[in-house]
């Protein structure tokens, strides 16, 4: 990640958000074209069997002529009645064939139907809310257990004008987000794991869902060799989320930055409601 804000997520949260939900295989298999539809009897076949006859016929006729017209007369019954029963033939084909080739548009017809319900299904089930509906129990769940290590709060939001460890920039950002997220903004909040003690610039703790963010404001800097890399993957570890803001975007855009928090726990939850008090509040612009 070259740009800020940096958004960090536990590798199993981050596995969720990108979960679907579980739907049936379409197996049904589309219909087979009958294929290519019977012709009628060859007229020129017809014909040349019928010079054929004739030229036996005219053969035969110099040695005996009775013999020869009546073969002549005969072949030509002869043709006449096997060019009926191609005929015959040809025209139950070709009913047979009909009512295959009808057979087939109303299978089509049931399959595109089937087809269409199943990617109507397939639109609903990864429509936002019924993805928002899926992974929130898994998410919750996630959280619930996630939290590790024991935690104590330095100093609350209430206190804040008193922190004088803390930075004018961050008490002020802390103060931005308070308006937002009552009551769900500290600062000071320590979080200790076995081998360290981690002192949070800005946390954002809800109670109700167990979501635990870390946020954090930098200098702009190669982050690549950052020692902030380790701190990052404790936090996650220990099932938080963290957020880096540079120090030009906190102070220059505080709202922005508020907003993309509020982006984030709409992507993870779905709060309309909040998204609504950004509507009038310009996107946060990336910086290197």
């Amino acid at each position: 990640m070259s740009h800020f804000p940096i958004v960090l997520m536990p590798a199993e949260m981050d596995r969720i958000q990108q979960e679907l939900p579980p739907i049936p295989t379409f197996t049904d298999r589309p219909p087979v074209y009958p294929g290519s539809e019977p012709q009628p009897p060859s007229f020129v076949r017809t014909l040349i069997e019928a010079v054929v006859f004739s030229i036996g016929a005219s053969l035969i006729y110099p040695f005996s002529a009775i013999a020869g017209i009546v073969l002549f007369i005969i072949g030509l019954g002869i043709l006449s009645v096997y060019q009926y029963q191609r005929i015959k033939s040809y025209r139950k084909q070709l009913h047979s064939y009909n009512l295959v080739l009808e057979s087939y548009y109303k299978s089509l017809d049931i399959y595109a139907r089937k087809q269409a319900r199943y990617e109507t299904d397939i639109a609903l089930a990864h429509s936002l809310t019924k993805l928002l509906e899926y992974r929130r129990p898994k998410l919750l769940e996630f959280l619930g257990s996630a939290i590790s290590g024991t935690l104590c709060l330095s100093d609350a939001l209430g206190n804040m004008t008193s922190n004088h460890s803390a930075s004018a920039v961050t008490n002020n950002f802390a103060q931005a987000l308070s308006e937002y997220f009552p009551d769900l903004i500290h600062m000071g909040w320590q979080i200790e794991l076995p081998n360290e003690i981690f002192t949070l610039d800005i946390a954002y703790i809800d109670p109700a869902t167990n979501l635990r963010m870390a946020i954090e404001i930098d200098e702009t800097r190669d982050i690549q060799t950052s020692p902030d890399r380790e701190y990052d993957r404790n936090l996650m570890d220990a099932g938080w989320i963290v957020v880096r803001f540079s120090k030009a975007q906190v102070i220059q855009s505080p709202q922005s930055c508020c907003k993309a928090i509020a982006t984030l726990l709409d992507r993870l939850w779905g709060v309309p409601q909040l998204m609504h008090q950004f509507a009038d509040v310009p996107d946060l612009a990336l910086e290197p």
